[in-house]
């Protein structure tokens, strides 16, 4: 499996590259600072760690996916939580190596929340004309 990344990011936290991971948002690079804080500064360690991160991150939007009251069936659950896994599968390495992963799922869970607080709203609104 490919490293190059995960290798770049680990380079650029020991200050191996002068502006190194510029090219993301601050925020963005927290998993891999945070992930480095754990590593001990081990590229082996980081090499793992980074991938179980990545996993993790992609394992709870699967979990929220799976108990979000957004859907309008449990079937509706089931076929978003197995199009994502899926999609973790076609993927490949590139959804366990990257940055990327973490801004998917936050977007995701914010994309959840969003549509269980609208749902919630909708259906108060709906429930007060009845009354």
């Amino acid at each position: 499996m490919p490293e190059g990344d995960i290798r770049y990011y680990f380079s650029s936290l020991r200050g191996e590259f002068p502006g190194g991971l510029t090219e993301y948002p601050a925020v963005g690079t927290w998993p891999a600072h945070v992930v480095f804080w754990f590593s001990h500064r081990s590229t082996e360690h980081y090499l793992a760690m980074f991938g179980g991160f990545c996993m993790v991150i992609d394992a709870l939007f699967f979990v929220l996916l799976l108990n979000s009251g957004a859907a309008r069936s449990r079937k509706s659950q089931i076929l978003a939580a197995g199009f994502w896994a899926v999609f973790a599968v076609c993927t490949g390495h590139v959804s366990v190596q990257r940055l990327d992963l973490v801004p998917r799922s936050a977007g995701g869970g914010g994309s959840l929340v969003i549509v269980l607080l609208s749902a919630d709203q909708l259906g108060a609104a709906g429930n007060s004309n009845h009354d």
